[in-house]
């Protein structure tokens, strides 16, 4: 016959359990973390990729389009019409060599399919930074560049201070910072290649 647990006993274990969960918890979600990192490294690559397909085909032309809304609303006759249907814009040229829409969102992306300006940029059709711009052309429209001939990333996070570049439901955040829970930034360069910033060392470059 089995011995029924005692009150002691259960209490033990118990505790047992919750401190069990207590060390594997923050384990558990700092692996669901890297493992969304690496998701979202992994559709910024793809559309890297479809970018420099498009270039291919249009002479190393990169598509003259932007999803940086807010870093173009203060410049001299920038059509409005034209500044909000940039992304939309940029998604139909390189449809063809991106199909789907996962690989336009990164999984970290809080407000990813809102028509919410956030780090500088709507995020109803994408979560991603892409601001080509042309040597001494500091934010000229249309946003012309050709592939491999800048400095800067071809595609990023989106990144910002929320208190200046955001919709006024997000300016108690001051601070720089991303998508992503530790505020750094996914930067896929002109070659294809990934690395990570953090975002407080990439505003105001």
């Amino acid at each position: 016959m089995r011995r029924a647990l005692t009150t002691v006993e259960a209490l033990i274990a118990s505790a047992v359990v919750i401190v069990f969960l207590a060390i594997g918890y923050p384990a558990a979600r700092a692996l669901t973390g890297r493992a969304h990192q690496s998701a979202c490294a992994e559709r910024l690559h793809t559309l890297g990729a479809g970018l420099a397909l498009y270039a291919n085909d249009h002479d190393g032309a990169l598509p003259a389009a932007t999803t940086a809304e807010w870093a173009y609303q203060s410049v001299k006759d920038v059509p409005a019409d034209e500044l909000k249907g940039s992304p939309a814009l940029l998604r139909e040229l390189i449809k063809p060599y991106v199909p789907g829409e996962e690989a336009w969102f990164c999984p970290l992306d809080p407000h990813r399919g809102e028509d919410a300006l956030w780090l500088g940029q709507r995020h109803r059709l994408t979560g991603f930074r892409y601001d080509p711009r042309s040597s001494g052309e500091e934010a000229a429209w249309p946003p012309r560049s050709q592939l491999g001939k800048e400095s800067g990333p071809l595609l990023s996070d989106a990144y910002g201070v929320p208190a200046k570049d955001s919709d006024p439901a997000f300016r108690s955040v001051k601070a720089p910072t991303s998508n992503h829970p530790d505020g750094t930034v996914n930067l896929l360069g002109q070659d294809l290649s990934l690395s990570r910033k953090r975002a407080k060392d990439l505003v105001g470059l």
